[in-house]
C-alpha cells in the first residue's frame, strides 16, 4: 500500500467525519448546544435586548426590547425572525422575566433591582408594588445592576443571580426563599467567579438535561458557563458562542445582552444587542440573533 494512498484515505476520513457526526446527530449534546451561527439581518432596529422567551401556547418568540429613552416594549414573532414593527400592548405576564412560583399554580413572580438601585425587589402577580427583599449577608461588591431567576425553580429555594459593580462585572448566586412571615429573603451570597462586561446584562437557560447555562458578554463577545450538579458553582465552557465578525453584512462592533431561547423545534437561539456602525459613521443598537444548527431535546 503506497504512502500516497494512505495519506489520501486519512484526509478523506478527516473531511467526512464532521459531516457524518452532524448529519446523524451523533455529536455530543454539549457541542451541539454551543455551536451558534449568525442569522442574517436585524431582528429589531434601534433597540436593546432585555429579555427573550418562548410563549408555550402559541410557540411564538417574545422579546422585551429597550429604547434609548429607557422605555420597554414587548415584541412577538411567530417564527422568531420577523418581528412586528409595533410592539404588542397589554399582554401582561408574557414578559419572560416572570417565573411561575414553585408549587403554586398560576402564581408568578419577578425579582428586579429596586428604583433606589441598591436593593433587590420582589413583585408577585396581582400585587401593585414590589416588596423589598431582605438580604442575608452583604453583597460582595457594590450596587446590584441586574437580578434574574432561572425558570427551573423548584421547592421553596430559587437561585438568584445578581450582577454587581467592579472593574468589569461579577455574577453572584444566592438562594431566594420565603421566611415564616411570608417575606422574601436572600442569602447567603456566593461568588461564581464569572466576570463579564459591565455594560451588558446576562441571562440563563435550562438545558435539555436540566443543567443551567449562563450567557454573558466578555470583551464584546458572547461566552457561556454551566452549572453542574445543582450547586452554585459555574464552569466556563471552551470557545466563544458568537462574536461580532460572525455577522456578515453587518458592521458589528460589539455584542451584549445575550438572551437564549430553546425553540419549539429543539434548536437554541441567542438574541442579543449589537452595536452596529452605520453609514454616517455613527453607532446604532439593534437586536440580532444566532442559532444552533441541530435540534437538541
Amino acid at each position: 500500500m503506497s504512502t500516497r494512498f494512505i495519506l489520501y484515505c486519512t484526509l478523506l476520513f478527516v473531511l467526512i467525519l464532521p459531516v457524518t457526526v452532524l448529519s446523524t446527530g451523533a455529536a455530543p449534546t454539549a457541542l451541539l448546544e454551543t455551536m451558534y451561527f449568525s442569522d442574517p439581518g436585524i431582528r429589531i432596529e434601534a433597540a436593546t435586548c432585555l429579555a427573550a422567551g418562548l410563549e408555550l401556547a402559541t410557540e411564538a418568540i417574545v422579546i422585551v426590547a429597550g429604547s434609548e429613552r429607557r422605555t420597554e416594549a414587548i415584541y412577538t414573532s411567530p417564527d422568531g425572525s420577523i418581528f412586528s414593527d409595533e410592539p404588542d400592548e397589554g399582554r401582561g405576564l408574557m414578559d419572560p422575566r416572570w417565573v411561575e412560583w414553585p408549587n403554586i399554580v398560576d402564581r408568578w413572580f419577578r425579582v428586579s433591582v429596586s428604583e433606589q438601585g441598591d436593593l433587590l425587589a420582589l413583585q408577585v402577580s396581582g400585587s401593585e408594588t414590589p416588596e423589598a427583599i431582605e438580604l442575608r449577608g452583604d453583597l460582595p461588591m457594590e450596587t446590584p445592576l441586574q437580578a434574574s431567576v432561572p425558570a427551573d425553580a423548584s421547592g421553596d429555594l430559587i437561585l438568584l443571580m445578581t450582577q454587581t459593580i467592579g472593574t468589569n462585572a461579577s455574577v453572584v448566586v444566592a438562594p431566594l426563599a420565603l421566611d415564616d412571615a411570608g417575606h422574601a429573603v436572600v442569602g447567603p451570597i456566593t461568588e461564581t467567579g464569572i466576570a463579564c462586561d459591565l455594560q451588558s446584562s446576562f441571562s440563563t437557560v435550562v438545558l435539555s438535561d436540566g443543567r443551567i447555562r449562563l450567557y454573558a458578554a466578555v470583551d464584546g463577545k458572547i461566552m457561556s458557563w454551566v452549572r453542574e450538579g445543582g450547586g452554585v458553582a459555574f464552569t466556563a465552557e471552551a470557545g466563544v458562542r458568537i462574536k461580532p465578525e460572525d455577522f456578515a453584512g453587518l458592521s458589528v462592533r460589539s455584542l451584549s445582552d445575550p438572551c437564549c431561547v430553546h425553540l419549539a423545534d429543539g434548536r437554541y437561539r441567542l438574541y442579543m444587542t449589537a452595536e452596529i456602525l452605520v453609514g454616517d459613521g455613527t453607532v446604532s443598537s439593534a437586536i440580532v440573533s444566532a442559532t444552533t444548527p441541530t435540534p437538541v431535546w
